[in-house]
């Protein structure tokens, strides 16, 4: 006797095989805890490095303020790079029948990505999680599928572009920044204002628009993306006219309130602080009382190695008589004083550092590191308020990037186990975003100091202004990846900057530490094929269990089922013809 019947597969039926593999979604859970940790340790300590280097930031004010904007930023614009990370590298089709290897494949690569990141940090080496999570994905698409399971193009040529593309954009536009304000700002105040006292308000007038201008970019820019992101799908593209009106007039009203208000206010704060951080009595006098005190009725000399002349001040009767003082300029004598003693502390500083580092792989010699690397202190300390606004708007940018690499693996499994087939068309889950936002921010308050300390000190000289600079280039460059839905490297995209503003200085080429950079370029070259070899051997070693308890995976589409044999029999040999429905 044998037996024909029509079924209609329904969706709740078709979850129901999956019911097996629940565990490779409580294993996802435990690698993207890992794998986001690990990203927060590296990737977001990469993009805080130059604020932490410039001494704009601490540490742990560095953290708190990624802990915040991250999170905006990975639930605002987060989702769409998700979707490139869950389907967009595989050859998708190729796995609507064999759902379960998918997420297997999916774990694999968030658990080799978190080892491989891992490893990196711990030898202080700023790799990009964004090459480590596509090499994971191309190495188990290899083991199941083949060369020919792979989405070269437009999937992963395009990423792979993206890496090259991306740091030179980065570069470009920190060359913008950083030239127009050492052009516009910081050149002329130090050619004229030692013998031109009143062009010192121009110039501090000229930072004060900069910064606005600055404001404004960043308002713009992250309103357009939001809106065009938020109601993507919901609008034709002609709706891209009322978002940039949108984005302008939130643009020119923070830039107002910020050059009337705010940047007034925060340059106030500044004018009190040195570069260290540490706040300064407003007035010379302090410098005055500390010269009578250390050096009364002797000559005040600096040594060699400062490269700065002092005009002896020989007693306090000379210092003190109004009369004299107003013959010998002693205000211009006092802040020479004041600058060349800010700049021996900058030496200093930087010495310190090299020391901290340690290592002889990573050293530079510390007379490269000269005082004239730092433009006067007080057009650069008004440049440390900007750079923390730069870094909140980088840390906004990484969220809506960076999170891919670890929600997009956690997104890929849990939306196949909870619908039983793969999802065509993913929406972003906005709890695996938060869940891996939580431990990003984990990763890098415990762990990331040791990356940021590479990127920020020991690469080249940073100081705010040139940190500004670098973190607003990395953040346009990253939000214009994320609205494309292209998972870029940020690692890239900072490095990149940083060396290009580097590299306008005197001798930059020969201030860059290019045995560093080197070595972080043969990083970059490795964590392709080491995360991907190491996807594809957890993925062939836990392949044979997969498919050993794989139970009988039904059509999606309407079908006909033919038994030939007695329903008694414990065994039945079917055979399916597709229907229409």
């Amino acid at each position: 006797m044998s037996a024909t019947e029509v079924v209609n597969i329904m969706p709740d039926v078709a979850a129901q095989v999956l019911g097996p593999f629940t565990w490779i979604f409580a294993v996802a859970l435990f690698a993207t805890m890992w794998q986001s940790a690990a990203m927060g340790a590296n990737d977001v300590g990469n993009l805080f490095g130059t604020s932490v280097g410039s001494r704009v930031l601490t540490v742990r004010m560095a953290c708190i303020l990624a802990s915040v904007f991250i999170t905006l930023g990975a639930m605002a614009l987060g989702g769409q790079v998700t979707k490139t990370v869950g389907k967009g590298i595989v050859s998708w089709t190729d796995f609507q029948e064999i759902p379960s290897l998918y997420m297997l494949g999916m774990l694999t690569s968030a658990l080799s990505a978190g080892m491989f990141v891992s490893l990196a940090t711990w030898l202080s080496m700023p790799v990009s999680t964004t090459h480590a999570i596509v090499g994971a994905t191309i190495g188990f698409g290899l083991v199941e599928l083949g060369a020919s399971g792979i989405q070269w193009w437009p999937g992963v040529g395009k990423i792979v572009i993206s890496w090259v593309i991306s740091p030179l954009l980065a570069g470009v536009f920190a060359s913008a920044f950083y030239l127009a304000a050492k052009y516009w700002i910081c050149i002329p105040f130090r050619d004229t204002h030692e013998y031109d006292p009143e062009w010192r308000p121009v110039a501090l007038l000229r930072q004060h628009i900069y910064t606005a201008f600055v404001w404004f970019l960043v308002t713009f820019t992250t309103v357009m993306f939001v809106i065009t992101t938020v109601r993507y799908g919901l609008y034709d593209e002609y709706w891209y006219g009322p978002a940039a009106g949108i984005a302008i007039g939130c643009g020119v009203i923070v830039a107002i309130v910020g050059y009337f208000w705010a940047i007034g206010l925060t340059n106030k704060k500044l004018d009190k602080m040195d570069l260290g951080g540490g706040f300064v009595e407003e007035e010379n006098q302090r410098f005055l009382d500390e010269l009578i005190e250390d050096n009364l009725n002797q000559q005040l000399s600096l040594n060699e190695e400062d490269g700065v002349k002092i005009r002896p001040m020989y007693s306090m009767d000379l210092v003190t008589d109004e009369a004299k003082l107003s013959r010998m300029g002693t205000t211009v004598t006092v802040d020479r004083v004041k600058q060349s003693r800010q700049k021996s502390q900058i030496r200093k500083f930087f010495e310190r550092i090299t020391k901290f580092i340690g290592g002889e792989g990573n050293k530079k010699d510390v007379s490269l590191y000269k005082p004239d690397d730092v433009w006067d202190f007080q057009i650069e300390k008004r440049f440390a308020g900007g750079q923390v606004l730069s870094a909140c708007y980088m840390s906004f940018a990484a969220g809506a990037n960076d999170i891919s690499n670890a929600a997009g693996t956690l997104q890929a499994i849990y939306q196949t186990l909870n619908t039983g087939a793969l999802v065509e068309t993913p929406q972003p889950v906005y709890w695996a975003l938060f869940y891996c936002c939580v431990f990003i921010i984990f990763g890098l308050y415990f762990f990331g100091a040791k990356v940021m300390k590479t990127i920020g000190e020991n690469l080249t000289v940073v100081t705010p202004l040139r940190g500004q600079c670098a973190q607003l280039a990395v953040a346009f460059t990253v939000l214009i990846a994320s609205y494309v839905g292209i998972p870029v490297s940020s690692t890239h995209c900072l490095i990149g900057a940083v060396i290009a503003i580097g590299l306008y200085e005197p001798d930059g080429f020969k201030k860059s530490n290019w045995g560093l950079i080197g070595k972080i370029g043969l990083s970059w070259i490795i964590t392709l094929p080491i995360s991907g070899g190491i996807s594809a051997m957890l993925y062939a070693a836990i392949r044979g269990t997969v498919i050993n308890a794989m139970p009988f995976y039904p059509p999606t589409e309407p079908y006909q089922v033919s038994c030939d044999a007695y329903y008694q029999n414990a065994t039945c040999t079917y055979t399916f013809t597709p229907v229409e429905a």
